[in-house]
């Protein structure tokens, strides 16, 4: 979304196009990075999931502090977007911290 939709209606978001293209580019990594630790991390789970844990929460405060710093030119419908997508990662951070407790 961040990489190839809002970028064509950076506009309506109020955001220059480059920097949704960044912010969708981690988000490409951090799926990569899950996926491939799905398909090959079998021992040392534990510690891949703590990472993209930390990696969600730090794209999270970026996303916050991008929101603070852009205010001014960042349209309604934009800031709820990121409001939003702040709220869904941390309430993912959150099952994924109940997952890495649950099975230690």
């Amino acid at each position: 979304m961040l990489c190839l939709v809002l970028p064509t209606f950076h506009t309506v978001i109020g955001l220059p196009p480059r920097l949704l293209v960044s912010l969708g580019l981690c988000g490409v990594v951090y799926a990569a990075y899950s996926l491939g630790c799905w398909l090959f991390v079998k021992t040392c789970w534990r510690l891949a999931l703590t990472i993209i844990i930390a990696a969600n929460l730090l794209y999270c405060a970026v996303s916050a502090l991008v929101v603070v710093r852009q205010w001014n030119t960042m349209t309604a419908l934009g800031a709820v977007y990121f409001i939003g997508e702040i709220v869904v990662i941390l309430a993912l951070v959150g099952v994924e911290r109940v997952v890495r407790a649950r099975y230690t």
